[in-house]
C-alpha cells in the first residue's frame, strides 16, 4: 500500500516536472522586456513636452473647420481643432502607457509583499483593483518597513492618473492675425493738408467741433495704451484713421506716417498771486466751450494761457513755423480737487471758504509740494466750495514718424474708424523725426480734447494709483495722437497700400503647468526604479512580466475553502472575507522538487498561498 502511494506521488511529481523551469528572467533582453514600460512612458512624456514647446508654442493655427486636403496646400498646415485632437490622443496614449506600467508595478509589489510580510485578501484586492495604499502595520519592525514601502510605492502611482488636466490647461489660445496670400489693396486715408492755401480754415467752430468729438471718440476706443507704455518707460505710438476710401473692413499691414509726441519733463510751479484761474478756458478754440472749467471733473487739464486764443494770431504762427518739428514748453493747468464748505474732512474738521487746498487729492493722490491756485464758488447767496488747481511747465517734443510699419484694423461696429499700431511696439526713445505742419494746430485743439476726455470719464483708472506726472504725460500723449488723427483734412488724402491679414489663433503654452505635468508623470518611473532596486537587493521570486499570468499562478487551495465560507466561488468579498488574516507564500514551496527516486523534477506550477498563522 505504501509503495502504491509513493508511486502515485512520483507520477504527480513527474507530471509537474513537465513544466520545465524557464530562464525567462535573465539576460539583457529579458530584463529589457521586464522594465521597458517605465523609460518608454517617461520618454513619451518628455517628447510630448518638447513637441508642445517647440512645435506648438508661439505657432499660428487656423480657426474654424479644417478644409479638405486639396485646399490645405494653399492655407494653413494645421487647425486649432486638429491640434486639440492630437494633444488629446497623445495624452490618452500616455495614460494607457501609465496604466500598463502601474499594473505591472502593483503585481510586482503584491508578489514581494507575499514573500516578505504578507497581506490580507482585502488588502490584496484593494491594491490590485484600486491602487489603495496598505496601512502600515505596527506589529513588528519588519512588517512596518515593508508596509510603509508598499504605501509609498502606491502613492507614487497616483499623480499620473490625474495629471492630464494640467497638460490640457497649459495650452492657451490667443486670437491673432497673419499676412494673407491675397494681393494688397490701395486706400486713401484723410490727413491734414500741409500745402493747402487756406490751412487756417479749420479754425471755424463748425469744423473744429467735429474734430474735437472725433478725437474724443478715438480715445474711447483704447484709452489705456499711452499710460501702459509710459509706465514701462516707453514712448507710445498710435494713429487713428477716420472715413478711409474705400472703407477698411478688415485688418492689414502697411507703412504710414505716425504722429510722435513725448513729454520730456514736467516742472510744477507755484501759482502766482493774482492769476485768474478762469483762464483755464482761454486755450479753448471755441467761444462757447462745451465743457467750461466750472463744470470740469478732477483731472481735467489744458494748456494755460494769459489771454484768450485768437484765430488770426494762430494762423500767422502756423505760417511762421511751417515744416518744423517741435521741441519746446507749454504751461498747463490741472484741476486737482475741491474743498466743500461745511462738509467734514477726514480729520473731522469742518472746512470754511478760507480752508487751504489739500496737498493730497482723494483721486490724484499725493500732489507736488507747490502752492495751488484756487477759485471760490459762490451760489445761492453763500460760499459753496473752493476749487483747487495746479500749474506746471511741460517740456514736449513732437514731429512725424515717417514710414512706420503698422498693423491697421477696424475698431468699433462702424467701418468709419480704424486704428494703426506699430508692429514693432512703441517708439524709439530718441527717434529721427520728420517736420510736421500739423503740430501747432494740434496743440491748439488739444485743450478742448483733453477736457472732453475727462468729461467722458475715459481715464478714471489712471487717475488713481498713478503719479500725477504719469497721468499728465499720458493724457497729453493720448490727446495729441487722437487730435492729430482727427484734424480737419480739407479733402487731402494719403494713398496707402495695405497687405491684408487673415485671422489665426496663436498657441501659448504655460510652461510651469507643463513642467508640473511632467514631474507628476515622472513619479511612475521613480517608483519603477525604486522597485527594481528593491527586487535586485531583496527579492527572491522571478520578476513577473504579465499581470494575467501573475494572477493565474496564485494557488488558493489552502485559503479558498477556509471555514467553508464559499470563497472559492465568490465574485466579491463580503464582511467575513475582509476579516480573514494575512496570507503569504507557503514556506514549503521549495525551488525544486525531489522525487522518491532522488531525481529533481523542477519548479511547481503554482505558488501556494496560506494564512500567516497556519504556515
Amino acid at each position: 500500500m505504501a509503495a502504491s502511494e509513493s508511486e502515485s506521488q512520483d507520477q504527480s511529481l513527474i507530471h509537474q516536472a513537465r513544466c520545465h523551469k524557464r530562464e525567462d528572467d535573465t539576460g539583457f533582453l529579458n530584463i529589457f522586456k521586464a522594465w521597458f514600460w517605465y523609460p518608454l512612458h517617461l520618454a513619451c512624456c518628455i517628447g510630448f513636452v518638447i513637441l508642445m514647446l517647440y512645435a506648438i508654442d508661439g505657432q499660428d493655427f487656423g480657426t474654424g473647420s479644417p478644409p479638405s486636403l486639396g485646399d490645405r496646400a494653399q492655407g494653413f498646415g494645421l487647425y486649432q481643432t486638429e491640434v486639440n485632437g492630437f494633444i488629446s490622443v497623445a495624452l490618452v496614449l500616455m495614460r494607457l502607457l501609465a496604466s500598463c506600467s502601474a499594473a505591472l508595478l502593483v503585481w510586482r509589489l503584491i508578489y514581494i509583499l507575499l514573500e516578505k510580510s504578507g497581506l490580507t485578501i482585502a488588502e490584496l484586492c484593494r491594491l490590485a483593483n484600486l491602487k489603495v495604499p496598505i496601512v502600515p502595520r505596527l506589529d513588528s519592525r519588519h512588517n512596518f518597513h515593508w508596509t510603509c514601502f508598499a504605501a509609498i510605492m502606491t502613492l507614487l502611482l497616483w499623480p499620473p492618473s490625474f495629471a492630464a488636466p494640467l497638460a490640457n490647461s497649459s495650452l492657451n489660445w490667443i486670437p491673432s492675425t497673419r499676412v494673407s496670400p491675397e494681393p494688397g489693396q490701395s486706400f486713401k486715408f484723410p490727413i491734414y493738408d500741409r500745402q493747402h492755401p487756406d490751412r487756417g480754415g479749420f479754425i471755424y467752430p463748425h469744423i473744429v467741433t467735429p474734430a474735437i468729438l472725433k478725437a474724443s471718440l478715438m480715445v474711447s476706443q483704447d484709452p489705456d495704451y499711452a499710460f501702459i507704455a509710459l509706465n514701462k518707460s516707453q514712448v507710445p505710438l498710435k494713429r487713428y484713421i477716420y472715413d478711409s476710401s474705400p472703407p477698411l473692413n478688415d485688418s492689414g499691414i502697411c507703412n504710414i506716417m505716425l504722429p510722435y509726441f513725448k513729454v520730456t519733463g514736467i516742472q510744477w510751479l507755484d501759482a502766482p498771486e493774482g492769476v485768474d484761474i478762469w483762464n483755464l478756458d482761454n486755450s479753448s478754440m471755441l467761444d462757447n466751450n462745451p465743457n467750461p472749467g466750472q463744470f470740469a471733473g478732477v483731472g481735467t487739464l489744458g494748456f494755460f494761457t494769459e489771454t484768450k486764443w485768437n484765430a488770426g494770431q494762430a494762423i500767422e504762427s502756423y505760417k511762421a513755423h511751417e515744416s518744423e518739428t517741435f521741441e519746446g514748453k507749454r504751461n498747463i493747468s490741472i484741476f486737482v480737487g475741491e474743498v466743500n464748505v461745511g462738509k467734514p474732512l477726514k480729520d473731522g474738521s469742518i472746512p470754511t471758504i478760507d480752508t487751504p487746498c489739500s496737498s493730497y487729492g482723494d483721486i490724484l493722490g499725493e500732489l507736488p509740494s507747490v502752492s495751488q491756485a484756487s477759485v471760490n464758488i459762490y451760489f445761492n447767496k453763500k460760499w459753496m466750495a473752493k476749487r483747487c488747481y495746479m500749474l506746471a511747465e511741460v517740456n514736449m517734443k513732437a514731429g512725424a514718424y515717417p514710414n512706420r510699419r503698422v498693423n491697421i484694423k477696424r475698431v468699433g461696429f462702424s467701418n468709419k474708424m480704424s486704428m494703426a499700431v506699430p508692429i514693432d511696439g512703441p517708439a524709439d526713445l530718441d527717434p529721427v523725426l520728420s517736420p510736421d505742419n500739423a503740430i501747432l494746430p494740434v496743440l491748439d485743439i488739444m485743450s478742448d480734447v483733453t477736457r472732453m476726455i475727462t468729461y467722458m470719464d475715459l481715464t478714471p483708472g489712471w487717475q488713481k494709483n498713478n503719479s500725477i506726472d504719469n497721468y499728465v504725460s499720458g493724457m497729453l500723449t493720448t490727446a495729441y495722437h487722437a487730435t492729430w488723427s482727427a484734424m480737419p483734412t480739407q479733402n487731402a488724402t494719403e494713398t496707402v497700400s495695405i497687405t491684408p491679414l487673415e485671422p489665426v489663433i496663436q498657441a501659448r503654452v504655460n510652461r510651469g503647468r507643463l513642467y508640473i505635468w511632467l514631474a507628476m508623470n515622472s513619479t511612475l518611473t521613480i517608483a519603477g526604479i525604486i522597485l527594481a532596486a528593491v527586487l535586485k537587493l531583496a527579492g527572491e521570486a522571478k520578476i513577473i512580466r504579465d499581470t494575467t499570468l501573475a494572477a493565474m499562478t496564485l494557488d488558493l487551495k489552502y485559503i479558498a475553502h477556509e471555514g467553508n465560507n464559499g470563497l472559492c466561488n465568490a465574485v466579491g468579498l463580503n464582511k467575513d472575507d475582509r476579516a480573514l488574516g494575512r496570507v503569504k507564500w507557503s514556506n514549503d514551496v521549495d525551488p525544486e522538487i525531489n522525487g522518491s527516486d532522488g531525481e529533481k523534477y523542477g519548479y511547481r506550477c503554482c505558488k501556494d498561498l496560506v494564512f500567516v498563522d497556519k504556515k
